[in-house]
């Protein structure tokens, strides 16, 4: 299980290579995705690590434009 997101700039006709954000090593689910300003977004999930209590994890993506 894990997170990952692929971007399009032609409205759905061609995609980026899929980028894994959420840790190989962690179980992620839940994930949400939240439109910001701009293109950009925030994405959150929640992560386990083996024998660990889950936590909250995030990350802001920015649109190639605001990089």
């Amino acid at each position: 299980m894990s997170v990952v997101y692929a971007e399009t700039k032609d409205n759905g006709v061609t995609w980026s290579s899929p980028v894994r954000i959420a840790k190989a090593d962690n179980a992620a689910t839940q994930p949400r995705l939240v439109a910001t300003t701009g293109d950009n977004a925030l994405v959150l999930w929640t992560e386990k690590l083996a024998g660990k209590p889950g936590r909250l994890a995030w990350k802001i993506l920015l649109s190639k434009d605001n990089r």
